[in-house]
């Protein structure tokens, strides 16, 4: 149970990082379009 609880929890932080460097991505992408523009 305890194993398995560390493991959701390591799967949630993961998502959650990957959803914020989707949104770095994004932001990064349109700072510099802007800054071309």
């Amino acid at each position: 149970m305890e194993r398995s609880e560390h493991g959701n929890r390591s799967d949630t932080n993961t998502d959650y990082l990957f959803q914020l460097l989707c949104f770095l991505k994004l932001h990064t992408y349109t700072r510099v379009q802007r800054s071309d523009g």
